[in-house]
């Protein structure tokens, strides 16, 4: 991070088997093609969930195949993960060029919002923004069904295999 001092930086979380953050990469593609020659510099801190992504081979082909084109941490040990005191994949958080972070977003969606903000931290930096416009595209909607007490309707949530992740309704319990 010290290199990267007085550049606008967003620091991704992510984990390629988390269909959560697989979602979100195509803002982060649209980001990076759009704001990286303004001064946006993307980084992807792939954060393992099992023990097999911790596989560089694996994370490799799933840059690869993801196509994501901006450097990509691996932290295998969950090192920079604790150093954010990061909860869940995926994660945002939006670095100023004075190296604090400015914006944070947990998930998925509020991708108008967190493109908003990367604008206003690049104007900040110092950039032009005139002849790069920001995205319209409608943000998807939460479904209620989800969510739903009704068992013919509700849609099934992410199951983990075995008992600590999945032995509660919130998933993963803290001990």
């Amino acid at each position: 991070m010290e290199d990267l001092r007085g550049k606008v930086v967003l620091i991704d979380f992510w984990t390629y088997t988390c269909v959560n953050c697989i979602r979100t990469m195509p803002y982060l593609r649209e980001w990076h093609d759009k704001y990286a020659k303004e001064g946006l510099v993307i980084v992807g801190v792939h954060a393992p969930e099992f023990e097999f992504e911790k596989l560089t081979e694996n994370v490799e082909a799933s840059v690869e195949e993801f196509d994501l084109t901006y450097p990509i941490a691996q932290d295998n040990e969950m090192g920079t993960w604790r150093a954010y005191s990061n909860p869940a994949w995926p994660a945002k958080y939006l670095v100023g060029k004075d190296g604090f972070v400015r914006y944070k977003h947990f998930g998925e969606g509020s991708y108008q919002e967190t493109e908003r903000q990367i604008r206003d931290a690049l104007r900040a930096a110092g950039a032009s923004l005139s002849d790069v416009w920001a995205s319209t595209a409608e943000e998807s909607q939460f479904d209620s069904e989800a969510r739903s007490r009704d068992l013919d309707k509700r849609i099934t949530r992410e199951i983990y295999g075995g008992f600590r992740r999945n032995n509660s309704r919130a998933g993963l319990r803290r001990s």
